[in-house]
């Protein structure tokens, strides 16, 4: 079942492709840096202010590359509170490397390792973000790790990216879905009311009753429990139930690592199945008097209630255990363990407890250092909820007329305390769940909000100095804009200095992990215009990519890896097979752009040249041109049969006011028109103002929203780059027919061309434009807005800040000017393009 979540625009072009890739054999380039191939070995990659760490697999360990460091380091892992928790050490890796409260650090000065900084609960705050999530009634929810949120409502899975509030839905064959996990590879798995599995593509049946919940204890095999609390391991490689071998009299319960608890009378087994060799390994029997039962605990933990009352608290993964009083069972038994009971450390319970007209927050063990806190704000309820975070601290949620959702340190300190009036008029919450990245999902009545960790402000003020911004950045990583002021800094300092290129690592990685993938692109853009040959950039972020729901960021970025290494390998298998998204070229003149178009793209897109019908208003070769034309006629005449030949539809005729009633009925995912012109004289170029107008509303009649189109703009030098856009109504033919800006980038220079074999001829001559000067590419997306009149403000409001950040600006000193009299002021992106058609959602 492919899934797929609307992911933020970012159509790229490939950067720097060879033109002469048809005749280039890409099996082995010995000449390409080692470290290149082994992108593909790298766990993740840090990039600090002053380091890269890059985290690589080593016999069931890991260890670290350290920039600087010739050999490699030990990695130091921490023990992680979180339901992600793994045995595997690759991925505790990456999880820990998107999580927003820890940093790995390399400590040169005493053991020469990498290890992971915790950031305090101290010094953070709690946001909640403006997206809000409907749930329906009857429907179930996970927390994926890829940062997103699926719900199943009948037989359709949603898939919400809250950060950017787009969503996914993906239908299975089944009347109703009734639970969903994730296996190891945060691949979705969906169970439902017949008992069948639902993995990859695949639909397996279980022969049991309806599925109620999914845990993968291995990566093949998943614990599943049933209507009526029944509970089974399944082997999904083999499609079968794996037997917990019993004989009569004998119980068994199933811990959440897959291991089983198997008693009898007094003699107690844990099991543990070797998925390899398909059989349970030789349990090791253990003998205690007098047990009236068996209760399981979160992470591999198991207690053992005796008949008089006392326990002993089995921690299985570090073969521990420990003798408990009659209190602290009596504690685990009357309360709802992962509700309003929690363990931390190895036997700490943290419960909440009414005393007279105070809730009370208790943290329990047997020995002397046990210590109750005021529940803040409970009033004269109690607490809903409470989870254990990944950084340790425990978030709960209280029930009152002020309710409120509060984070306590394991000391008993409260940092973080707020009412829920501030975030929904509703009162209770009903559950607390902790994502990937260290936010928390809060469900309220059926609706789900958002709590992003955020770092206290440590500064009153920013003093510009590098010495001071490196200083408050490395007590905040997450402030964005202090990547760009320091380097600001650097460059005034030393234009030729490579320091940015560090930063820009550092703050591409921040933004990743915050999921701001628009500033993520920008440092990433940044990072390779200083480094172009260098691969860092490009592994640091498909580590982050890699589980997101952003594919196409993922092909794109998988395209520059490749145009760097030429190894095919560096490209997504399923590439050479897709199909190619519609282009309609409008104005082409020599067709020398679509001929470089398909030159450049050969072989990371080939079937890009189906894709593409090619047009012009007048047949240039066949007019009456100058003797000195003459040969680039001839020129002329074999490349438009050379791009039939290719596949390519060329026609000419074609009016760019009127490709809505020419292709009425088609579909044009990008439509592009390159250094549109009229003639040269004053009559003719004022009867051209209307032309771009004209032609954005025809193309709204052939487009979707998130269909795009693209202007080229010749601009001469100093500021006629703001006549040329006003002369043009680029802002006005824009606007109106309902389409923003989402970028800018350099077409071409006399001195660099984005498609070298590109030429800008005159309008309806070979000739080319020789007055010097640079294109500039404007690339804008249809939304579903139309302005029904011309209206500045309107416009302004078009703008996503998530993929564009620019200015409608105007000469006219008005406070509001007319459309007619404005143009674009922004920064140019140095990004690259994937051609390829979108997965099923995943359209930009």
């Amino acid at each position: 079942m492919a899934e797929a979540v609307t992911e933020k625009p970012l159509e790229e072009e490939l950067r720097q492709c060879n033109e002469t890739y048809g005749t280039e054999n890409f099996t082995t380039d010995k000449t390409v840096r080692s470290e290149i191939h082994e992108e593909s070995s790298y766990i993740g990659i840090h990039a600090s202010l002053d380091k890269t760490i890059k985290f690589i697999p080593s016999d069931g360990t890991v260890q670290a590359g350290v920039s600087g460091v010739d050999e490699r380091v030990p990695v130091e892992l921490p023990e992680i509170s979180s339901e992600y928790n793994s045995s595997s050490a690759t991925i505790k890796v990456k999880q820990l490397l998107r999580n927003f409260h820890f940093c790995p650090i390399y400590e040169k000065k005493s053991s020469r390792k990498v290890s992971f900084r915790l950031t305090s609960p101290q010094d953070k705050t709690w946001e909640k973000q403006d997206n809000i999530l409907s749930l329906p009634d009857h429907s179930v929810w996970i927390c994926r790790r890829n940062n997103t949120i699926s719900y199943a409502y009948a037989n359709t899975v949603t898939t919400w990216d809250w950060s950017n509030n787009t969503f996914a839905l993906t239908s299975y064959p089944t009347t109703k879905i009734t639970a969903l996990a994730e296996n190891v590879e945060a691949d979705l798995v969906v169970g439902d009311e017949k008992g069948n599995l639902f993995i990859y593509d695949k639909m397996i049946p279980t022969e049991q009753a309806s599925i109620e919940k999914i845990s993968y204890v291995c990566s093949v095999v998943c614990l599943l429990k049933f209507e009526g609390g029944s509970e089974q391991l399944f082997n999904v490689e083999l499609k079968k139930l794996i037997s917990i071998p019993q004989t009569n009299g004998q119980k068994f319960r199933i811990l959440d690592n897959g291991m089983v608890v198997r008693w009898h009378e007094n003699e107690i087994n844990v099991l543990e199945y070797d998925p390899a060799e398909r059989q349970w390994k030789l349990p090791i029997p253990y003998s205690y008097e007098d047990i009236k039962d068996i209760l399981v605990i979160p992470n591999a933990k198991f207690m053992i209630a005796h008949e008089n009352h006392t326990g002993t608290l089995w921690d299985v993964r570090q073969k521990l255990s420990f003798t408990k009083n009659k209190k602290y069972v009596s504690i685990v038994t009357k309360n709802d363990i992962g509700q309003n009971l929690l363990f931390i450390e190895t036997e700490t319970l943290v419960y909440d407890r009414s005393l007279g007209s105070k809730v009370q927050l208790c943290f329990h063990s047997d020995l002397e250092n046990n210590k109750n806190i005021e529940a803040e704000k409970a009033g004269l309820w109690y607490i809903d909820v409470m989870i254990l975070l990944s950084d340790g601290s425990i978030m709960y949620a209280t029930n009152t007329r002020d309710s409120g959702i509060h984070v306590v340190t394991r000391d008993g300190k409260i940092v973080f305390t707020k009412s829920v009036k501030e975030f929904l008029k509703d009162e209770k919450i009903d559950s607390l769940k902790e994502l990937g990245d260290g936010s928390v999902a809060v469900e309220c009545s059926r609706s789900i909000f958002i709590l992003k960790p955020q770092m206290l402000s440590m500064r009153k003020n920013v003093y510009d100095t590098i010495k001071r911004l490196k200083k408050n950045l490395r007590n905040d990583p997450t402030d964005l804009e202090l990547y760009s002021k320091l380097a600001k800094r650097y460059m005034e300092n030393d234009p030729i200095s490579e320091e940015p290129y560090q930063l820009y690592l550092s703050g591409l990685e921040a933004a990743a992990k915050s999921s701001n993938f628009y500033q993520a692109r920008r440092f990433y853009e940044k990072a390779r215009q200083i480094k172009p040959t260098c691969s860092e950039p490009c592994q640091l972020f498909l580590s982050y990519v890699k589980i997101t729901p952003y594919k196409q960021l993922m092909r794109r970025i998988h395209l520059d890896l490749f145009a760097l290494t030429k190894v095919a390998n560096d490209l997504p298998n399923d590439l050479k097979s897709r199909r190619c998204k519609t282009r309609l070229l409008i104005g082409e003149g020599d067709f020398s752009f679509t001929s470089s178009l398909i030159d450049k793209h050969e072989v990371t897109h080939p079937n890009l040249r189906k894709a593409i019908i090619a047009t012009d208003l007048k047949a240039t070769h066949l007019q009456k041109l100058s003797k000195d034309q003459d040969k680039k006629k001839k020129v002329l005449e074999k490349r438009i049969v050379d791009l039939k030949q290719r596949g390519v539809n060329v026609l000419f005729g074609v009016d760019a006011k009127e490709i809505h009633q020419t292709f009425k009925g088609r579909r044009f995912k990008r439509i592009q028109w390159n250094c549109p012109f009229g003639e040269s004289t004053s009559t003719a170029r004022k009867e051209f103002t209307d032309t771009i107008p004209k032609f954005f509303q025809s193309c709204s009649r052939l487009q979707l929203p998130n269909d795009r189109v693209h202007v080229t703009l010749m601009q001469k030098s100093d500021e006629y780059w703001k006549e040329r856009q006003i002369e043009n109504r680029i802002v006005h033919g824009s606007a109106t027919a309902g389409y923003r800006l989402i970028r800018k980038r350099s077409f071409g220079t006399p001195d660099k061309k984005r498609y070298p074999n590109y030429t800008h001829v005159k309008t309806n001559t070979t000739k080319p434009y020789n007055a010097g000067g640079e294109e500039n590419e404007f690339i804008f997306e249809k939304t579903d807005t139309v302005l029904p009149v011309d209206s500045y403000r309107k416009s302004c409001k078009l703008m996503d800040s998530h993929k564009k950040i620019y200015a409608i600006k105007s000469n006219n000193a008005t406070r509001k000017p007319p459309l007619e009299e404005c143009y674009f002021e922004c920064s140019t992106d140095e990004d690259s393009s994937d051609y390829y058609e979108s997965d099923s959602g995943e359209e930009l």
